[in-house]
C-alpha cells in the first residue's frame, strides 16, 4: 500500500467519524427539543412501570401464600399486602425514634460548639483579609 493510499484511507476514516459525530450531535439537538414531551411521558408512565415491577416481583410470593394457606388470588394478595405494609410500618416505627434521637444530639452539640466555631471562622477570615 502506497503512502497516498494510506493517507486516503485515514481521510476516509476521519470523514466517517466526523459524519457519525455530526449525526449524534443532530440527534442530541433534536432530543433536547423534544425533552419536555419526553419528560411528560416518563412522568405519566412511571407509576404504571413501578406497579408492573412490583406485581412481577411479588407474584411468586402471592402464589406461595395461595398454595400454603389455600386462599384465592385476592386473599393471597391481601395477606402479602398486609405483610408488606406491616414490615414497612415496623421499619419506620423503629427507624424514626432513632433518627429523632440522633438529630436531637446533633442540635445539642451545635448549640454547644457553634459559637466557638463561629469565633474560629471569624478569626481565620480576619487573618486572610489582613494577609
Amino acid at each position: 500500500m502506497s503512502c497516498q493510499e494510506k493517507i486516503d484511507l485515514h481521510l476516509k476514516r476521519m470523514a466517517l467519524i466526523l459524519g457519525w459525530m455530526l449525526i449524534a450531535a443532530g440527534l442530541l439537538w433534536a432530543l433536547m427539543g423534544l425533552w419536555p414531551a419526553i419528560a411528560w411521558f416518563l412522568h405519566t408512565v412511571t407509576p404504571f412501570l413501578v406497579a408492573l415491577v412490583v406485581a412481577y416481583l411479588f407474584n411468586p410470593v402471592v402464589d406461595v401464600v395461595q398454595q400454603r394457606l389455600r386462599l384465592g388470588r385476592i386473599g393471597g394478595i391481601v395477606v402479602v399486602g398486609v405483610l408488606i405494609l406491616s414490615i414497612v410500618v415496623l421499619f419506620f416505627g423503629l427507624l424514626i425514634p432513632v433518627l429523632y434521637g440522633q438529630a436531637a444530639g446533633v442540635v445539642a452539640a451545635l448549640k454547644i460548639h457553634l459559637p466557638g466555631l463561629i469565633r474560629k471562622a471569624a478569626a481565620w477570615f480576619d487573618n486572610v483579609k489582613t494577609a
